[in-house]
């Protein structure tokens, strides 16, 4: 395929697989939010119980109603008997488990076939779910920084400890919870912050010098680095933390009230809005349907663009933005939006709104 663009491809080709890194900014704000309702929660009858239906009403249906179409209607379409679908059968057992990320690490991405590797970051955050809540409900408030900080720190050093053992970047190291904690947790720690009024005047004060350096740290290694791959050893250890603080920042600047009032008119946007209402959604569906159109449609989208790079890539981005769209809009109306009109059965007692 030719490519008149150049050098404009070849960037826009680099931003496009820099895509994961929304998953990293994702996992501070879970880690955000989830830690305030815990802390908002805490001590309160039913808490705990009241927190997990209200997960399992708000992630559960749409996640095994997705599975159950991969492996009880796929079989009897074409990709029924195909090499890939016989390899997704037998590894089975890790989606239903919400393992995904454990498959990958042991397996590698070919265990993962027909574009569901994506599903690894929400075993990450079940996996988190499973043992985030009891940690803030028994260690006490004043401990709980320090308990964030320490296993921050663990988690870089587990990231560092497989680079060693390994000698390059693993799968471990991107998709293991226990190695992606510290994102979650600094996500967690700013929640506690944002909590006390001496911590909020620190979020006030810092968030944006240490915003800056990150970025500029940042910028400084993808510049080194020639970009920023994900099984770099040097992105998983510096880049990770870098890209965390980063996100940090960003979200301290707007939940103290000091981001810029443009940026919060953006942030405040009907179209972002509506992203965000169906975010979960399109992160399900957007991988599978890339991985479609990369597999059946080359000949129809070489003849649309031209054999140009850059309008090809424009194009596939749109068309699967659009599916990706329509899809969690049906999802949103066919099984997110009952399940989730139960949780008035279950109220956050207590929380904050």
């Amino acid at each position: 395929m030719r490519d008149p663009e150049g050098g404009i491809s070849l960037v826009v080709h680099h931003a496009m697989r820099m895509g994961w890194v929304g998953v990293d900014i994702f996992f501070v704000l879970s880690g955000f939010l989830i830690t305030g309702i815990l802390i908002d929660t805490r001590g309160r009858p039913g808490s705990l119980k009241s927190f997990y239906v209200r997960r399992v009403l708000r992630i559960f249906p749409l996640y095994f109603a997705v599975l159950a179409i991969v492996f009880f209607v796929l079989p009897w379409t074409p990709v029924g008997g195909t090499p890939a679908m016989e390899r997704l059968q037998s590894n089975a057992a890790w989606f239903w488990g919400y393992a995904v990320n454990i498959l990958i690490s042991l397996r590698g991405e070919a265990s993962t076939p027909l574009a569901l590797g994506h599903l690894w970051s929400l075993s990450v955050e079940e996996q988190f779910y499973l043992v985030w809540p009891f940690v803030v409900v028994l260690v006490s408030p004043r401990r709980l920084g320090r308990a964030c900080l320490l296993l921050m720190a663990g988690a870089v050093l587990l990231r560092l400890g497989l680079i060693l053992a390994t000698g390059w970047g693993t799968d471990a190291g991107y998709m293991l919870m226990p190695a992606r904690m510290d994102a979650l947790l600094i996500g967690g720690l700013l929640a506690l912050l944002m909590r006390n009024d001496t911590g909020r005047l620190a979020v006030v004060r810092w968030h944006r010098p240490v915003g800056l350096l990150s970025a500029v740290s940042l910028a400084a290694l993808i510049a080194w680095r020639g970009g920023l791959e994900r099984s770099d050893p040097y992105v998983q250890v510096f880049g990770y933390v870098a890209l965390s603080v980063l996100s940090f920042a960003a979200i301290a600047a707007v939940v103290s009230n000091q981001a810029p009032s443009r940026f919060s008119r953006v942030l405040k946007s009907p179209l972002l809005r509506a992203m965000g209402k169906y975010s979960y959604a399109i992160y399900v569906f957007h991988h599978p349907i890339i991985g479609f159109i990369r597999r059946t449609m080359p000949p129809l989208q070489y003849r649309w663009t031209r054999g140009s790079v850059l309008v090809s890539e424009l194009f596939l981005f749109t068309v699967a933005a659009v599916l990706s769209f329509g899809l969690a809009w049906v999802s949103w109306k066919v099984i997110e939006e009952p399940f989730l009109s139960l949780k008035r059965y279950f109220p956050r007692t207590g929380s904050a709104a």
